[in-house]
Parts: structure tokens; C-alpha cells; sequence
């Protein structure tokens, strides 16, 4: 070869190399405080990845994706079904193994990551009984979730998964107990993923942290896909308030640091997720999305009112003169199907509305008489629902089903005919009052839009509850009641009750004047509340049974708790045992005794089952409720005498009359002096001996007057030891030479005794 050519050719290949370097440089050219760096650099901080997580890069993935051939869809497909067989044979190895195949090859398709990890956390784990083995899973499947997110660092789905798993799993599991315990022990764990301190080992503030790193990547651009964005904004807030509510369950803290964790929750709620705009599903007349702020609810709510107002201000009284005319123009039939309807419906709230508006405006309009929609029906739907619904039989029940279907359908007809809206109103008025009113109406109704869209994302995620919650569990009152409730729970377990019933007493009572707040009213019908105050009072009756005692007459919240009872929905409830209790004494005023005894039959076995669910009210927790069972067992006693019966001694409220009598004063008076009495007899000392016996008479004669039901052998222990009593009395004066009394204190009982033997 030509030496010269040679030459050339090599001074070529070096232009070429140095021509070269130039865009290579301008790709790698690293990043300086003053510079943004190459094309590369530039990657690297768009994708937040750093040169050590470059050098991560696994090539067994690689290889794996190579090998298949362009077939990973089914390579995956394949290995997934294989993961499910694993499973189901409870082969725990090769299922790990098998997810490790999945994951290599598609280390970037999210879902295998979100459903394997749930899959251990959730399916895997409950396949074992030692809750630590159980624990041990559910980590696995957040750590799995965790080695998803270092192939995906930008992907908030994953990060907020991770959140749910160790917030809601750990959290709320049966075993989360256990599982919390375990969770703040996991020194491996947390030194794996850098926990800042000891008391942010609480599995809700390591979850609060993954929220609020998905956060920050939707803050930044990346997507939460199909997740609404009032759910995912709430989630991180949402756990703050756990953390709260946990902290004082567990004992951990009370009074001002259980506060500050409360007030913390309450700003994170309404302060900055409440104030956030949220991107919702509707878009606007030029096809944008509609962005809301939850917190404008009560504002936009203010100014419709503002607005209505305003309108019904333009002709005051043209709203009262709109509903009599259309009163009056209502079919007959239809305006009585509302009136029996409405006159004792309260759930509807726009039927209660009108309903108050006509008490002003036709008053004495309320009727329940099946008497006013009786030609809208059947003979029989009608007999049927002359029936108390508690009392209605198989073919009564769906008979009444129909009539009210009937009167439903005529009442709702009613009630759109008399519905006034804002554009009606504008309707009716004139000239420039017209215009001004349609202006209003437009106002209105745009307002109206807004808020009924607030309304709706802000009733999927309860924010109203929530805030209301955040806000009273921060009161002084609510802290006192938490720390005492749990000071007597804990004193109950040790066997402590003079300490638990002080610490009970004193935590109740906090609750009953949290209760009696204006701005707490709702919490009596707040779904949480009830159940942690059903809870509070069951441990408190567990005390009371231990040492034998009632309730106190003012117990705080006996109204409380009678009201819970009442909307409890169970089968053969206290409904049925008022509605049954009512009808059986019509019937035996109008002295129907058969049906009254029938009827006061269900009424004691409907309360039976409400005593059986609500134990307190047997520890006559409400003396109110406690009078209506012990006048149903009246009147049963008094129907049964009067048709020549007694009590049969297994009725089903026998131990709650029986339980009544042994707190009687009355009863302990009496039983202690015939005691004394009996001492006298044995050392043949009866002019003591019958003093002491006529003052037991008087004891037993009020027990008897408070108590007319025993003379029907309410309860045939105590009907036993009134007869002893008796037996004694005629021995007493046997010995002595005396005649038993004309005017015996208790010759009513002996007479029914006598007529019953």
C-alpha cells in the first residue's frame, strides 16, 4: 500500500474522530452550578435519576426481554398463571419466584405491581394463623410495591399505593393491634427506608409520608390516572386524623399533645386540602374542565340565599298565595294520599318543608286516619294497614306494601304539583319586577350548578363529617372524656371497679356535656360517635353487672342511648314493642282480652330482643324506657287476670322483672325484717316476732302497690316470698291464739292466691 495514502487515511480517521467528540460532548457534557449540561444531564433531571441509579440497571431484565423474542405479552401471561397455581397450592417459594420472572420482564407495567403487591399483602397473608407470619407478608407486599416504584420513581399510583398498604393495612386489619406493635418495632424496615424518628414509626405518619411524595410528583405533572382528585388529596390528611384518633385509643398521649395532633389534622382538612382546586369530571361551555374548591360550599350556599331572598323580596307573600292556590287545585285523592303521608313522614326533607309551611298556612290539614286514602285502596290493603306494622302477619305485610305503594304514588304526584321553584315565582310578577326577578333566577341557577358539584365531591369523601370531627375531637371537653374513658377501660381490665366506675363516671359525664353543645347536637346522630359511645357503655354495664348495681337516675346520656336503641333496625325491635304495646291496650280498653294479651305478647318478646342488644337499658339505663317495659308487663299481667290467668313463669322479660325486683328497696326492707322475725320465733319470742312480721306486710304491701304485676306471679320467686310471709304471719298468731285479720294488709293477694290454687 502507498505510504502516502496510508497517511492520509489515518489523518481522516482522526478529523473524523475529533468531528465526533464535538456531539458527544455536547450529549455528556455534565451539569455545573452555572450550566445545564449536556442533552444527558438534562434527561437525568427531567427523569430525577441520579448516577447511581444508572448504574442500576438490571441486565437480567434485559436479557430476560431479549430471550423472549418480542414475546413478553406472553411470557408474562404465562407466568402470571403460573403465580395463581403457586398460590393455590400454597407453594409461598415458587410464587416469589415466579413474581421476580414477572416483574423482570415488565418492570414498567403498573399493574403487575399494584396486584401482586395487594395480593401479598391482603390474599397471601390471611392464609396464615400466627398473626406475626400474617405481618411478615404484608411487609413483603410493600416492599414489593417499593422495589415497583425504583423501576417507575415518577409514578404517584405507586407511591400512594405504598401509603394505603402501611396506613390501611396495618391500620385497620383485624390484627391491627398486633400489627401496629410490630410495624413500630421493625428496626429493619425502617432503617431500610430512613423513618426520621422513633414516634414517626406510627404506621399512619410512614404512610402520611408516601401521600405526601405522590403528591409531589402530581404537583410536578405526572398523572394519578382515573383517581378522582378529591380522594387522593383526602388520603394524606385523612391519615394525620388516624394518627390522632389512634394515639388516644392506644394510651399514648392525652390532653394538649392529642390536641395539637387534632388541630394539625383539622388545618391539613380544611386549610390546605379543603382550599386546593380539585380538577373534576364536568367541563364547562367551552369544554374545559371545571376546577372546584370545596370550601366555597358555604359560601356559595350564602349567597343563593342571598339571591333567593332577594327575589321573594320583590313580592313579599307571592310564595304563601302560589301553595294555597295549587292546595286548592290538587286532585282530592292525591292532596289526601300527601296529607296521610305527610303527616307523619320527617325523612323527606322537602315534604317536611311544605309541611311546615301549611301548618302556617292551613293548619289542622295533618291526619293518619286510614279513613282519608281508604278509596285509593283495597278492603283488605286497608285492614292491613289498620294493622301496627309491627303486628301485621305473611299476608297482611304485602298487602300494606301495595296500599302504601298507592298512597306513595298519589303523594308524590302532590308533592311535585306544590313544589314552588325560583322561575315560577318570576312567572307571576310584572314589568321591570319580571326582569329584575329572571336576572336573579340566572344568578341562581349557575350558583346552584357550582354548589351542587361541590356538593357532590365533597359528599363522596364525607368532608363535612370530617371537618366537623377534626374540629369537637380537639375540644378540652373531648380530650377529658378520651383520657378518663381510657383510664376506666383500663382499670375494668385490672379489676379495679371502684377506679374504673370514678374514671367511667367522669369520662361520661364529659361526653354528656360534649352531647348537650349546641354546636355538637349532630354528634347524637353521628355514625362514629354512636358506635364509640355503644362501645363506652357496654364496658361501663360490664362494670355495673360486676358489682351488682343500676345506673345512676341522672346518668348523662341515658337519652342518648334510648334514642340509639330506638334507630337501631332490628328484627322485632323496640318499634314493635311500642307498636304492639299501643294496640294491645286499645284492644283491652275496648276489652278485646284475647287480642290484648296476644298483642302484649309480641310486645314482650319484641322487647326482649331489644334488652338482648342493648343491655343497659336491663341496668335501666333510661328510667323513661325502663317504665315502658315494666307497664307492658302491667298490662300483660292485667289482661292475663282478667281472663282468669297468670303470668306464665317463663315469659320472656321473667329476668328483667326479676332483676327490677332485687334492686327494689322495698324488697331488701322486707326480707331483712323477716329475718329478724324468725331469730325471735326461735327463741320462741312472738309478740316481737308478729311486730316485726306486720312491719314486713307494709313493706311487702308497697312492693305490691308498685308492683300490681306480682299478684299475677310476675315473678314467682318474690310471689314465693310474700307467701312465706303470709305462712309465717298465720303461724305467729297460731302460737299466740290469734285470728288472722279481716283487714289483712295483703288479703287481695292471698284472695288471688286462694282463687289460683
Amino acid at each position: 500500500m502507498n505510504p502516502q495514502r496510508t497517511f492520509v487515511r489515518k489523518v481522516v480517521y482522526v478529523v473524523a474522530i475529533g468531528l465526533l467528540l464535538i456531539p458527544l460532548f455536547l450529549l455528556a457534557r455534565p451539569a455545573s452550578s452555572g450550566r445545564p449540561g449536556g442533552k444527558l444531564a438534562e434527561l437525568r433531571e427531567a427523569q430525577g435519576l441520579s448516577e447511581a441509579q444508572i448504574g442500576e440497571i438490571d441486565p437480567t431484565s434485559e436479557t430476560m426481554k431479549l430471550s423472549t423474542f418480542g414475546m413478553r405479552g406472553v411470557a408474562t401471561a404465562i407466568l402470571w398463571q403460573k403465580s395463581a397455581d403457586y398460590q393455590k397450592k400454597k407453594d409461598w417459594t415458587g410464587l416469589a419466584a415466579t413474581l421476580n420472572q414477572i416483574i423482570r420482564l415488565e418492570p414498567h407495567f403498573i399493574s403487575v405491581w399494584k396486584f401482586q403487591s395487594w395480593n401479598m399483602a391482603y390474599n397471601v397473608s390471611a392464609e396464615f394463623d400466627d398473626y406475626r407470619e400474617r405481618y411478615r407478608w404484608v411487609i413483603k407486599g410493600i416492599e414489593f410495591l417499593i422495589q415497583g416504584i425504583s423501576y417507575n420513581a415518577r409514578n404517584p399510583v405507586l407511591h400512594c399505593g405504598v401509603g394505603w398498604d402501611i396506613a390501611q393495612k396495618i391500620g385497620t386489619a383485624d390484627e391491627k393491634v398486633q400489627f401496629r406493635k410490630l410495624f413500630k418495632a421493625d428496626d429493619e424496615f425502617h432503617n431500610k427506608y430512613r423513618t426520621p424518628s422513633y414516634e414517626e414509626r406510627d404506621n399512619w405518619l410512614v404512610g402520611k409520608s408516601w401521600y405526601v411524595k405522590a403528591e409531589k410528583l402530581v404537583q410536578e405533572g405526572e398523572s394519578i390516572g382515573n383517581m378522582g382528585e378529591n380522594i387522593f388529596y383526602a388520603r394524606r390528611p385523612k391519615c394525620q386524623m388516624e394518627f390522632a384518633r389512634n394515639i388516644e385509643e392506644d394510651g399514648e398521649y392525652f390532653g394538649e399533645k392529642a390536641g395539637e395532633n387534632w388541630a394539625l389534622a383539622h388545618a391539613e382538612w380544611t386549610e390546605d386540602f379543603g382550599a386546593r382546586p380539585i380538577r373534576t369530571t364536568y367541563r364547562d361551555d367551552n369544554d374545559e374542565i371545571v376546577k372546584i374548591v370545596l370550601n366555597d360550599y358555604t359560601e356559595l350556599s350564602q349567597e343563593l340565599k342571598i339571591f333567593q331572598d332577594e327575589l321573594e323580596a320583590l313580592e313579599v307573600g307571592l310564595r304563601d298565595r302560589l301553595l294555597r292556590e295549587r292546595w286548592a287545585k290538587l286532585d282530592e285523592d292525591d292532596r289526601n294520599c300527601w296529607r296521610y303521608v305527610a303527616s307523619s313522614n320527617t325523612s323527606w326533607s322537602e315534604m317536611k318543608s311544605l309541611a311546615e309551611q301549611l301548618d302556617r298556612l292551613e293548619p289542622g290539614w295533618r291526619d293518619t286516619s286510614v279513613d282519608l286514602v281508604r278509596s285509593q285502596i283495597t278492603k283488605q290493603q286497608a285492614a292491613a294497614l289498620e294493622v301496627p306494622a309491627a303486628l301485621r302477619t305473611s299476608r297482611e305485610v304485602p298487602l300494606a306494601e301495595q296500599a302504601n305503594r298507592t298512597i306513595g304514588e298519589g303523594a308524590y304526584r302532590a308533592q311535585e304539583a306544590m313544589n314552588i321553584e325560583l322561575e315560577d315565582l318570576a312567572r307571576e310578577m310584572q314589568g321591570e319586577k319580571r326582569r329584575e326577578a329572571f336576572k336573579l333566577v340566572e344568578k341562581a341557577r349557575e350558583i346552584e350548578r357550582q354548589r351542587r358539584i361541590i356538593g357532590s365531591y365533597r359528599g363522596t369523601i364525607n368532608y363535612e363529617e370530617w371537618e366537623f370531627r377534626s374540629r369537637y375531637e380537639q375540644l378540652p371537653v373531648t380530650l377529658t372524656a378520651r383520657e378518663y374513658v381510657f383510664k376506666g377501660r383500663q382499670a375494668l381490665a385490672d379489676g379495679l371497679l371502684p377506679e374504673a366506675q370514678d374514671h367511667f363516671r367522669k369520662g361520661l359525664a364529659a361526653w354528656g356535656e360534649l352531647l348537650s353543645r349546641d354546636d355538637c347536637k349532630r354528634l347524637i346522630d353521628d355514625r362514629d360517635t354512636t358506635e364509640d359511645l355503644r362501645k363506652i357503655i357496654n364496658s361501663y354495664v360490664s362494670m355495673l353487672e360486676q358489682r351488682d348495681e343500676l345506673f345512676p337516675e341522672d346518668f348523662p346520656l341515658a337519652a342518648f342511648y334510648a334514642n340509639l336503641a330506638a334507630k337501631d333496625e332490628i328484627e322485632g325491635g323496640m318499634t314493635k314493642a311500642r307498636e304492639a304495646g299501643k294496640y294491645a291496650a286499645e284492644a283491652f280498653a275496648k276489652g278485646d282480652t284475647q287480642k290484648a294479651i296476644a298483642s302484649y305478647t309480641s310486645s314482650i318478646d319484641a322487647w326482649a330482643t331489644t334488652l338482648q342488644t342493648h343491655r343497659a337499658l336491663a341496668l335501666m339505663i333510661n328510667r323513661g324506657v325502663g317504665k315502658e317495659i315494666l307497664d307492658t308487663i302491667e298490662g300483660y299481667a292485667s289482661a292475663l287476670l282478667k281472663d282468669g290467668q297468670t303470668v306464665p313463669p317463663d315469659y320472656a322479660l321473667g329476668g328483667f322483672f326479676h332483676l327490677q325486683m332485687t334492686h327494689a328497696p322495698e324488697l331488701s326492707e322486707a326480707q331483712k325484717l323477716m329475718a329478724q322475725a324468725g331469730r325471735h320465733v326461735s327463741n320462741s319470742e312472738y309478740p316481737e316476732a308478729q311486730k316485726l312480721l306486720e312491719e314486713s306486710m307494709q313493706k311487702w304491701r308497697a312492693l305490691l302497690d308498685r308492683y300490681p304485676c306480682l299478684a299475677a306471679e310476675a315473678d314467682p320467686f318474690i310471689a314465693d316470698g310474700i307467701r312465706e310471709a303470709i305462712s309465717a304471719y298465720r303461724k305467729v298468731l297460731e302460737l299466740r291464739g290469734k285470728e288472722f285479720p279481716e283487714d289483712f294488709l295483703l288479703k287481695d293477694f292471698v284472695e288471688k292466691t286462694e282463687k289460683k290454687a
